[in-house]
């Protein structure tokens, strides 16, 4: 596969500090080329304010065919072949003493703490 999509969604903060409500109204496409690449997604385009409270930025996994990455593996002590697939792309991540991870599942937000994990490897840069 030569480049993988995904969605990029921005989240107010609720009183329980979960993301809440969608401040972008529109889809923000990024593209992973094949390979560990930094990539730039430049969203002054898109007007995004950020509210005083703070923000989550989610990463959306794009669940279609040109994201399919299908595989084959073994199984420890086995001899025996099995199909995988997993949807690209990977994200880099970085260790992290504490990290917090929200996800949406089953249409509610969920919050873990987790200690010696791994958050991901992003930078944001702001601008007025």
């Amino acid at each position: 596969m030569k480049n993988a999509t995904f969605n990029i969604r921005f989240f107010t903060v609720n009183a329980d500090s979960l993301p809440s409500k969608v401040i972008n109204s529109e889809n923000i496409i990024g593209t992973a080329p094949k390979g560990r690449k930094i990539i730039e997604i430049d969203l002054s385009n898109h007007r995004i304010r950020l509210p005083e409270n703070g923000i989550f930025i989610g990463f959306e996994f794009l669940i279609i065919e040109s994201n399919k990455h299908e595989f084959v593996y073994t199984i420890k002590g086995s001899k025996k072949k099995h199909k995988g697939i997993s949807y690209e792309p990977a994200f880099g991540l970085v260790d992290s003493e504490t990290s917090m991870v929200f996800t949406f599942v089953n249409g509610k937000w969920r919050k873990r703490n987790i200690k010696n994990s791994l958050a991901p490897a992003i930078q944001i840069l702001l601008v007025n």
